[in-house]
């Protein structure tokens, strides 16, 4: 029978471990016994006679005397009486060897008193030797047996994981692994896991979308695992382990057990973002809200903006209705062109916004608060990427940028014709292309912000927004100044190239 020791919370980050700690209780092929050993005394003791005692390779021998000392290896002497052979107890298990290896206690052993040394451990090596002493004798009333592990003892483990579509299951590993001496396995799944989300994450449709579902980058998966061993290996029953899900990205070091609340705490759903609910931004500024269905299939859920004039009034607006799938993630787009806020009442101008998830009469979802900023920063840029929750998020800076295109093509040569003499040549240039990279000097509106920048560096998806269109990025910068703690203006910049070489003609 396999059981499961520890396994991952229901839901878990592919960047995080996600152990499962399985064990056996069929790794023995013998369970082994422990020795049961005895010393009987047939007559008299007297004084002088030794009691050699031999097991694991070594001996003990053990003294009779008259007035016998503290030196751990001497008993007294006596009549052999069951009285007598009793009082021997404390003197044998005093002794430091002895007490290492052996519980001493008394005994009848067939018609004779006895003393039994039942080992602590199990195995041949606790048997002692059998023997005739000058009262008595030496054996044993249970012999020892060694704990032996089952051939090449293993647990297969078998992972399905669901297919993008989330119509299947698709096996991912399987492999025999071996156990330990505890007959345990442990193994991190986020390592086979992470690769298939790394390769999905939900980007929207730059331009023209208002929402998307997905189950691409949150996956359900579940191990299969059954016992094993001989040669060749002869495989048990299997055994499916119940079903959880991993979504991509990363808590962080030191920050596992706040992965639950960040997708759903206190009953309403969290976006996948860093940073306050509140968000001062530009107004052509690009915003992404996602969302994190762990529960069962939403029905009739509405997404919904108020929004604030400048004359002190304020509307509610639906901008959509949907049903949200049990494990989908929802991506709307939250900008404030995207969401037509300068369209809603030609009459006012919007100063605010804000945007929640409700169902009924129940706003289901935290809400998520836009000031719009009148300053529209002449050097201002837009960078979105996956933030480290696995969702889009925007990084807004304002600042000018350095450039430099570096320019590449081949070279040919090629003979000329009559009246050239042989081997003159022109050379021809073809394939040429050019690749674009930028230092870009940034300004950013408080320290705080600089958690973002952090997240917009390591994350494997990054793109420059321009005009509704993202141009995938990579970063060249290494090292970066952090702001001191007494400043209170928060400048920086970094080096960044488009991804891409452009070839086409202009």
């Amino acid at each position: 029978m396999i059981t499961v020791i520890s396994s991952p919370s229901q839901l878990s980050l592919s960047l995080d471990p996600i152990v499962y700690d399985l064990e056996s209780d069929n790794f023995l092929q013998s369970a082994g016994l422990e020795a049961i050993n005895y010393v009987s005394f047939t007559s008299a003791v007297t004084a002088e006679t030794q009691i050699p005692l031999k097991w694991n390779g070594s001996v003990q021998t053990f003294a009779a005397k008259t007035s016998p000392t503290g030196s751990g290896a001497q008993f007294p002497a006596g009549n052999g009486s069951a009285s007598y052979v009793q009082s021997l107890v404390p003197y044998f298990q005093s002794n430091v060897f002895l007490s290492d290896d052996f519980v001493v206690s008394y005994a009848m052993v067939g018609s004779e008193h006895s003393l039994v040394f039942t080992s602590k451990k199990k195995g041949k090596k606790y048997n002692f030797s059998k023997l005739d002493w000058t009262s008595g004798k030496i054996g044993w009333i249970q012999e020892a047996a060694d704990r032996t592990r089952a051939l090449n003892h293993c647990l297969l483990v078998r992972i399905f994981l669901r297919n993008t579509t989330g119509n299947a299951y698709d096996m991912v590993f399987s492999e025999n692994l071996p156990t330990d001496e505890a007959g345990r396995v442990s193994i991190d799944v986020a390592e086979i896991l992470h690769p298939y989300l790394c390769l999905t994450p939900e980007l929207p449709a730059w331009a023209g979308m208002v929402y998307q579902q997905s189950k691409r980058s949150i996956r359900g998966y579940y191990l299969q695992v059954a016992d094993g061993f001989g040669s060749p290996v002869q495989l048990g029953q299997m055994t499916t382990l119940p079903t959880r899900y991993v979504a991509f990205g990363g808590s962080g070091y030191g920050r596992l057990s706040l992965v639950p609340s960040r997708f759903f705490a206190s009953g309403k759903y969290k976006a996948l973002r860093l940073g306050e609910l509140t968000r001062i931004i530009i107004k052509d500024a690009p915003q992404w809200l996602t969302f994190l269905n762990q529960s069962t299939v939403q029905v009739d859920v509405l997404l919904k903006m108020k929004v604030y004039f400048d004359d002190n009034t304020n509307e509610i607006y639906n901008r959509f209705i949907m049903t949200w799938g049990a494990w989908e993630k929802l991506l709307v787009e939250a900008g404030p062109v995207q969401c037509g806020v300068f369209e809603l009442n030609n009459g006012k101008t919007p100063i605010a916004y804000e945007l929640f998830l409700q169902k009924g009469a129940t706003v289901i979802s935290d809400t998520y608060r836009y000031i719009l900023n009148d300053n529209t920063y002449q050097y201002r840029k837009y960078f979105t990427y996956v933030n480290s929750l696995g969702a889009v998020d925007t990084l807004t800076v304002w600042g000018a940028q350095d450039g430099q295109t570096s320019l590449s093509f081949a070279t040919v040569s090629k003979n000329l014709p009559f009246p050239y003499s042989i081997g003159d040549t022109e050379e021809f240039q073809y394939d040429a292309q050019f690749h674009q990279s930028y230092k870009c000097f940034f300004e950013l509106d408080s320290k705080s912000h600089f958690n973002i920048f952090r997240d917009f560096l390591i994350s494997a998806y990054r793109y420059r927004f321009v005009a509704g269109a993202a141009y995938p990025i990579g970063i060249l910068s290494q090292k970066w100044d952090e702001p001191a703690e007494d400043d209170t203006l928060c400048f920086g910049d970094f080096e960044y190239k488009f991804l891409f070489t452009e070839d086409g003609q202009l």
